[in-house]
C-alpha cells in the first residue's frame, strides 16, 4: 500500500524535529567548545577537525546518490558551529569590554583603595 502525502509529510515533521533536538544538543557542546578553545588559546577554525569530521560521517551514508549533499550539509552544520564560536568569543569580549567600561569611572576611587 502506498504512503499517502499526508503520511510522508508526517514522516519528514518527526525527523525534522529530531533533527532539531539534535542541532540544539550539537550547538550547546560547540558552546562548550568555543570557551574551551578561548581558554586554551586555540583558533575556532580547525581544517584538519573538519576534514576528519567529514571523512567519518560519510561512512554513515549508504545511498552514494547522497553523498554531496551530505558532505555539504556536514559543512554547512560547521560552519554554523564556527559563526556561534565566533559570536561567543565576540560576545565574551563585549561583556568583558561592557565590565571595564563601567568600572572606568571608579577606577580612580580603586586606585586609592590600594594605597
Amino acid at each position: 500500500m502506498e504512503n499517502t502525502l499526508e503520511e510522508l509529510r508526517k514522516e519528514i515533521d518527526e525527523i525534522d524535529k529530531n533533527i532539531m533536538k539534535n542541532f540544539e544538543k550539537r550547538m550547546k557542546i560547540v558552546s562548550k567548545i568555543a570557551n574551551f578553545k578561548k581558554k586554551a588559546g586555540l583558533n575556532t577554525y580547525d581544517p584538519n577537525r573538519e576534514k576528519l569530521v567529514i571523512e567519518k560521517n560519510m561512512k554513515h551514508i549508504e545511498d552514494i546518490n547522497l553523498l554531496k549533499y551530505a558532505e555539504k550539509l556536514l559543512q554547512y552544520e560547521m560552519d554554523l558551529s564556527k559563526m556561534y564560536q565566533q559570536e561567543i568569543n565576540q560576545t565574551n569580549k563585549e561583556q568583558i569590554h561592557g565590565i571595564y567600561k563601567k568600572m572606568a569611572p571608579h577606577s580612580h576611587e580603586l586606585l586609592k583603595l590600594a594605597k
